[in-house]
Protein backbone atom coordinates (compact mmCIF):
# COMPACT_ATOMS: atom_id res chain seq x y z
CA UNK A 1 0.00 0.00 0.00
CA UNK A 2 1.61 3.33 -1.10
CA UNK A 3 1.92 6.17 1.45
CA UNK A 4 0.73 9.73 0.80
CA UNK A 5 2.82 12.59 -0.63
CA UNK A 6 4.50 14.76 2.06
CA UNK A 7 6.10 18.22 1.93
CA UNK A 8 9.57 16.67 2.41
CA UNK A 9 9.07 14.48 -0.70
CA UNK A 10 8.13 17.52 -2.78
CA UNK A 11 10.95 19.72 -1.37
CA UNK A 12 13.58 17.01 -1.95
CA UNK A 13 12.46 16.54 -5.55
CA UNK A 14 12.50 20.35 -6.10
CA UNK A 15 16.04 20.63 -4.61
CA UNK A 16 17.28 17.86 -6.92
CA UNK A 17 15.75 19.58 -9.92
CA UNK A 18 17.29 22.93 -8.90
CA UNK A 19 20.73 21.35 -8.44
CA UNK A 20 20.36 19.79 -11.89
CA UNK A 21 19.77 23.25 -13.32
CA UNK A 22 16.09 22.66 -14.07
CA UNK A 23 13.22 24.84 -12.98
CA UNK A 24 11.00 23.00 -10.49
CA UNK A 25 7.42 22.77 -11.84
CA UNK A 26 4.45 20.72 -10.79
CA UNK A 27 4.82 18.24 -13.67
CA UNK A 28 8.61 17.94 -13.26
CA UNK A 29 8.28 17.33 -9.51
CA UNK A 30 5.58 14.67 -10.18
CA UNK A 31 7.80 13.00 -12.78
CA UNK A 32 10.78 13.15 -10.40
CA UNK A 33 8.81 11.47 -7.60
CA UNK A 34 6.94 9.14 -9.96
CA UNK A 35 3.68 9.69 -8.15
CA UNK A 36 1.35 12.35 -6.73
CA UNK A 37 -1.47 14.40 -8.17
CA UNK A 38 -1.21 18.09 -9.22
CA UNK A 39 -3.61 19.10 -6.46
CA UNK A 40 -1.35 17.46 -3.85
CA UNK A 41 2.02 18.64 -5.25
CA UNK A 42 1.00 22.29 -5.91
CA UNK A 43 0.64 23.54 -2.27
CA UNK A 44 3.88 21.79 -1.18
CA UNK A 45 5.74 23.32 -4.13
CA UNK A 46 4.36 26.75 -3.23
CA UNK A 47 5.74 26.23 0.31
CA UNK A 48 9.12 25.26 -1.13
CA UNK A 49 9.30 28.51 -3.10
CA UNK A 50 8.20 30.51 -0.06
CA UNK A 51 10.95 29.03 2.14
CA UNK A 52 13.69 29.04 -0.49
CA UNK A 53 15.21 32.37 0.61
CA UNK A 54 15.34 31.41 4.26
CA UNK A 55 16.91 28.07 3.39
CA UNK A 56 19.64 29.72 1.30
CA UNK A 57 20.76 32.25 3.98
CA UNK A 58 22.92 29.81 6.04
CA UNK A 59 24.50 28.46 2.92
CA UNK A 60 27.94 27.97 4.51
CA UNK A 61 26.67 25.45 7.05
CA UNK A 62 26.01 22.52 4.68
CA UNK A 63 28.32 20.46 2.62
CA UNK A 64 26.06 20.94 -0.34
CA UNK A 65 26.36 24.75 -0.03
CA UNK A 66 30.09 24.44 0.41
CA UNK A 67 30.30 22.60 -2.81
CA UNK A 68 28.31 25.40 -4.34
CA UNK A 69 30.71 27.94 -2.89
CA UNK A 70 33.64 25.86 -4.17
CA UNK A 71 32.11 25.98 -7.64
CA UNK A 72 31.81 29.74 -7.36
CA UNK A 73 35.40 30.18 -6.07
CA UNK A 74 36.62 29.79 -9.59
CA UNK A 75 34.65 32.85 -10.57
CA UNK A 76 36.28 34.67 -7.64
CA UNK A 77 39.74 33.72 -8.94
CA UNK A 78 38.69 34.85 -12.33
CA UNK A 79 38.05 38.38 -11.03
CA UNK A 80 41.35 38.45 -9.03
CA UNK A 81 39.97 38.26 -5.53
CA UNK A 82 42.38 36.70 -3.04
CA UNK A 83 40.70 37.60 0.23
CA UNK A 84 38.75 34.57 1.49
CA UNK A 85 36.13 36.68 3.11
CA UNK A 86 35.56 38.64 -0.04
CA UNK A 87 35.53 35.47 -2.08
CA UNK A 88 33.05 33.86 0.27
CA UNK A 89 30.87 36.93 0.26
CA UNK A 90 31.06 37.12 -3.51
CA UNK A 91 30.27 33.41 -3.81
CA UNK A 92 27.39 33.62 -1.38
CA UNK A 93 26.02 36.66 -3.13
CA UNK A 94 26.42 35.05 -6.50
CA UNK A 95 24.79 31.82 -5.29
CA UNK A 96 22.05 33.83 -3.66
CA UNK A 97 21.41 35.71 -6.90
CA UNK A 98 21.41 32.46 -8.86
CA UNK A 99 19.02 30.86 -6.38
CA UNK A 100 16.77 33.89 -6.45
CA UNK A 101 16.88 33.95 -10.21
CA UNK A 102 16.10 30.24 -10.42
CA UNK A 103 13.38 30.61 -7.83
CA UNK A 104 11.98 33.61 -9.67
CA UNK A 105 11.96 31.64 -12.91
CA UNK A 106 10.31 28.74 -11.15
CA UNK A 107 7.73 31.02 -9.56
CA UNK A 108 7.13 32.77 -12.86
CA UNK A 109 6.73 29.39 -14.57
CA UNK A 110 4.40 28.22 -11.82
CA UNK A 111 2.52 31.51 -12.02
CA UNK A 112 2.33 31.10 -15.80
CA UNK A 113 0.86 27.67 -15.33
CA UNK A 114 -1.53 29.03 -12.70
CA UNK A 115 -2.43 31.95 -14.95
CA UNK A 116 -2.99 29.54 -17.86
CA UNK A 117 -5.10 27.33 -15.62
CA UNK A 118 -7.00 30.37 -14.36
CA UNK A 119 -7.42 31.61 -17.93
CA UNK A 120 -8.66 28.17 -18.93
CA UNK A 121 -11.00 28.15 -15.94
CA UNK A 122 -12.15 31.66 -16.85
CA UNK A 123 -12.71 30.52 -20.41
CA UNK A 124 -14.57 27.44 -19.14
CA UNK A 125 -16.58 29.66 -16.81
CA UNK A 126 -17.32 32.04 -19.70
CA UNK A 127 -18.40 29.12 -21.89
CA UNK A 128 -20.46 27.73 -19.03
CA UNK A 129 -21.93 31.18 -18.47
CA UNK A 130 -22.68 31.47 -22.18
CA UNK A 131 -24.30 28.05 -22.06
CA UNK A 132 -26.25 29.06 -18.98
CA UNK A 133 -27.34 32.29 -20.66
CA UNK A 134 -28.32 30.35 -23.77
CA UNK A 135 -30.09 27.81 -21.62
CA UNK A 136 -31.76 30.66 -19.74
CA UNK A 137 -32.87 32.11 -23.07
CA UNK A 138 -34.18 28.71 -24.10
CA UNK A 139 -35.88 28.35 -20.74
CA UNK A 140 -37.39 31.82 -21.10
CA UNK A 141 -38.57 31.01 -24.60
CA UNK A 142 -39.86 27.68 -23.37
CA UNK A 143 -41.57 29.39 -20.44
CA UNK A 144 -43.12 31.89 -22.82
CA UNK A 145 -44.26 29.02 -25.02
CA UNK A 146 -45.60 27.19 -21.98
CA UNK A 147 -47.43 30.31 -20.88
CA UNK A 148 -48.95 30.65 -24.34
CA UNK A 149 -49.81 26.96 -24.30
CA UNK A 150 -51.28 27.37 -20.80
CA UNK A 151 -53.34 30.33 -21.97
CA UNK A 152 -54.49 28.34 -24.97
CA UNK A 153 -55.23 25.35 -22.72
CA UNK A 154 -57.28 27.58 -20.44
CA UNK A 155 -59.22 28.86 -23.42
CA UNK A 156 -59.69 25.31 -24.65
CA UNK A 157 -60.77 24.29 -21.14
CA UNK A 158 -63.33 27.09 -21.08
CA UNK A 159 -64.56 26.12 -24.52
CA UNK A 160 -64.63 22.48 -23.44
CA UNK A 161 -66.63 23.46 -20.36
CA UNK A 162 -69.13 25.28 -22.57
CA UNK A 163 -69.31 22.29 -24.90
CA UNK A 164 -69.70 20.00 -21.88
CA UNK A 165 -72.59 22.13 -20.59
CA UNK A 166 -74.19 22.07 -24.03
CA UNK A 167 -73.65 18.32 -24.22
CA UNK A 168 -75.23 17.91 -20.78
CA UNK A 169 -78.34 19.73 -22.02
CA UNK A 170 -78.40 17.59 -25.16
CA UNK A 171 -77.82 14.49 -23.04
CA UNK A 172 -80.77 15.35 -20.80
CA UNK A 173 -82.96 15.89 -23.86
CA UNK A 174 -81.76 12.62 -25.35
CA UNK A 175 -82.40 10.80 -22.07
CA UNK A 176 -85.95 12.21 -21.94
CA UNK A 177 -86.53 11.25 -25.57
CA UNK A 178 -85.00 7.84 -24.90
CA UNK A 179 -87.32 7.35 -21.91
CA UNK A 180 -90.33 8.25 -24.06
CA UNK A 181 -89.16 5.91 -26.81
CA UNK A 182 -88.53 3.17 -24.24
CA UNK A 183 -92.05 3.58 -22.85
CA UNK A 184 -93.52 3.54 -26.35
CA UNK A 185 -91.40 0.51 -27.19
CA UNK A 186 -92.63 -1.32 -24.07
CA UNK A 187 -96.24 -0.60 -25.01
CA UNK A 188 -95.62 -1.67 -28.58
CA UNK A 189 -93.96 -4.87 -27.37
CA UNK A 190 -96.93 -5.59 -25.13
CA UNK A 191 -99.34 -5.03 -28.02
CA UNK A 192 -97.17 -7.12 -30.27
CA UNK A 193 -97.05 -9.88 -27.65
CA UNK A 194 -100.83 -9.81 -27.38
CA UNK A 195 -101.22 -9.94 -31.15
CA UNK A 196 -98.64 -12.67 -31.34
CA UNK A 197 -100.48 -14.65 -28.64
CA UNK A 198 -103.81 -14.26 -30.46
CA UNK A 199 -102.18 -15.17 -33.75
CA UNK A 200 -100.51 -18.17 -32.12
CA UNK A 201 -103.84 -19.37 -30.72
CA UNK A 202 -105.45 -18.91 -34.14
CA UNK A 203 -102.73 -20.91 -35.81
CA UNK A 204 -102.94 -23.57 -33.14
CA UNK A 205 -106.67 -23.93 -33.81
CA UNK A 206 -106.01 -24.01 -37.54
CA UNK A 207 -103.30 -26.57 -36.97
CA UNK A 208 -105.65 -28.71 -34.88
CA UNK A 209 -108.35 -28.50 -37.55
CA UNK A 210 -105.79 -29.28 -40.23
CA UNK A 211 -104.49 -32.22 -38.22
CA UNK A 212 -108.01 -33.51 -37.69
CA UNK A 213 -108.84 -33.14 -41.38
CA UNK A 214 -105.57 -34.79 -42.23
CA UNK A 215 -106.35 -37.64 -39.88
CA UNK A 216 -109.72 -38.08 -41.56
CA UNK A 217 -108.11 -38.00 -44.98
CA UNK A 218 -105.54 -40.52 -43.80
CA UNK A 219 -108.32 -42.72 -42.39
CA UNK A 220 -110.26 -42.47 -45.65
CA UNK A 221 -107.12 -43.17 -47.62
CA UNK A 222 -106.34 -46.15 -45.42
CA UNK A 223 -109.89 -47.42 -45.93
CA UNK A 224 -109.57 -46.93 -49.68
CA UNK A 225 -106.21 -48.70 -49.63
CA UNK A 226 -107.79 -51.54 -47.71
CA UNK A 227 -110.60 -51.75 -50.26
CA UNK A 228 -108.08 -51.68 -53.08
CA UNK A 229 -106.04 -54.36 -51.33
CA UNK A 230 -109.15 -56.45 -50.82
CA UNK A 231 -110.13 -55.99 -54.47
CA UNK A 232 -106.61 -56.81 -55.54
CA UNK A 233 -106.60 -59.92 -53.35
CA UNK A 234 -109.95 -60.88 -54.82
CA UNK A 235 -108.60 -60.30 -58.32
CA UNK A 236 -105.51 -62.29 -57.44
CA UNK A 237 -107.70 -65.12 -56.12
CA UNK A 238 -109.85 -64.92 -59.25
CA UNK A 239 -106.73 -64.88 -61.41
CA UNK A 240 -105.45 -67.91 -59.55
CA UNK A 241 -108.78 -69.63 -60.06
CA UNK A 242 -108.76 -68.68 -63.74
CA UNK A 243 -105.20 -69.91 -64.00
CA UNK A 244 -106.19 -73.16 -62.35
CA UNK A 245 -109.21 -73.55 -64.67
CA UNK A 246 -107.00 -72.71 -67.64
CA UNK A 247 -104.42 -75.25 -66.54
CA UNK A 248 -107.12 -77.82 -65.99
CA UNK A 249 -108.56 -77.13 -69.44
CA UNK A 250 -105.10 -77.21 -70.93
CA UNK A 251 -104.42 -80.55 -69.28
CA UNK A 252 -107.75 -81.84 -70.53
CA UNK A 253 -106.99 -80.47 -74.03
CA UNK A 254 -103.56 -82.02 -73.93
CA UNK A 255 -105.06 -85.33 -72.90
CA UNK A 256 -107.72 -85.06 -75.63
CA UNK A 257 -104.99 -84.06 -78.09
CA UNK A 258 -102.96 -87.08 -77.20
CA UNK A 259 -106.05 -89.20 -77.58
CA UNK A 260 -106.85 -87.72 -80.98
CA UNK A 261 -103.23 -88.08 -82.05
CA UNK A 262 -103.43 -91.69 -81.05
CA UNK A 263 -106.64 -92.02 -83.00
CA UNK A 264 -105.01 -90.23 -85.93
CA UNK A 265 -102.11 -92.56 -85.88
CA UNK A 266 -104.48 -95.46 -85.71
CA UNK A 267 -106.53 -93.98 -88.56
CA UNK A 268 -103.45 -93.50 -90.66
CA UNK A 269 -102.47 -97.02 -89.99
CA UNK A 270 -105.99 -98.15 -90.87
CA UNK A 271 -105.94 -95.98 -94.03
CA UNK A 272 -102.95 -97.67 -95.22
CA UNK A 273 -104.65 -100.91 -94.50
CA UNK A 274 -108.20 -100.14 -95.63
CA UNK A 275 -107.90 -97.42 -98.28
CA UNK A 276 -109.97 -94.37 -98.90
CA UNK A 277 -112.49 -94.85 -96.07
CA UNK A 278 -109.71 -94.54 -93.69
CA UNK A 279 -108.59 -91.26 -95.36
CA UNK A 280 -111.95 -89.69 -94.62
CA UNK A 281 -111.75 -90.69 -91.02
CA UNK A 282 -108.23 -89.31 -90.87
CA UNK A 283 -109.39 -85.94 -92.27
CA UNK A 284 -112.16 -85.80 -89.71
CA UNK A 285 -109.58 -86.52 -87.00
CA UNK A 286 -107.31 -83.71 -88.24
CA UNK A 287 -110.25 -81.28 -88.18
CA UNK A 288 -111.00 -82.23 -84.59
CA UNK A 289 -107.31 -81.81 -83.66
CA UNK A 290 -107.19 -78.29 -85.13
CA UNK A 291 -110.37 -77.38 -83.27
CA UNK A 292 -108.94 -78.65 -80.01
CA UNK A 293 -105.73 -76.66 -80.55
CA UNK A 294 -107.68 -73.49 -81.18
CA UNK A 295 -109.70 -74.04 -78.02
CA UNK A 296 -106.55 -74.73 -76.07
CA UNK A 297 -104.95 -71.52 -77.37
Amino acid sequence: MSRGITANDVWQAADELLQAGERPTIERVRLKMGRGSPNTVSPHLDGWFASLGARLEPAGSTGQSKSGVGRLAESCDAVGTTNPDEAFTLAASTFWQLALTSARHAVEASLSEIRAALAQQAEDLKQAQDKLELKAQHMAARQEGLERALHGAEQQRAEAAQRAASLDVQLNLLQQQREKERTALIEERQQLAQRSLAQERHWQLELERTREAHKQQIHQAQQQVERVNQERMAQQKEAVAIQQRFEEREHAAQAKLHQLLSQLHEAQASQRAQGSSSIERAGSARFKVRKLRRNAA
